[in-house]
């Protein structure tokens, strides 16, 4: 009997489903986009953004997240690809000289 993991692994239809919904939402997203009114005769697009400082701010905060971000996953990747992280786990712990 198969586990888990690989039972999980062979479910195609919610994944199609997602794809679906996913490209449903940007179209959806590029047909709004066309008008600049967020709520007609009331808010426009440009009333309702955000002040310069907000966007300077959230603008630093994308860039200081991708500085942590980006060698993480390099490193990582890298990791999984040289197979250095298929190796077998270690016991720790007071079992560990039982295992020798």
């Amino acid at each position: 009997m198969p586990d888990a993991t690989f039972r999980a692994r062979r479910r195609f239809e919610p994944a199609r489903v997602a794809a679906a919904v996913a490209v449903a939402a940007v179209a959806c997203g590029w047909a709004l986009a066309q008008r600049p009114a967020l709520l007609p005769g009331h808010l426009t697009v440009s009333e309702a953004a955000a002040g310069r400082t907000t966007l300077v701010a959230l603008i630093g905060s994308v860039v200081a997240g991708g500085v942590v971000l980006v060698p993480s996953l390099w490193y990582l990747y890298r990791l999984t690809l040289t197979g250095q992280l298929d190796t077998e786990p270690r016991p720790s712990g007071p079992d560990q000289r039982a295992a020798k």
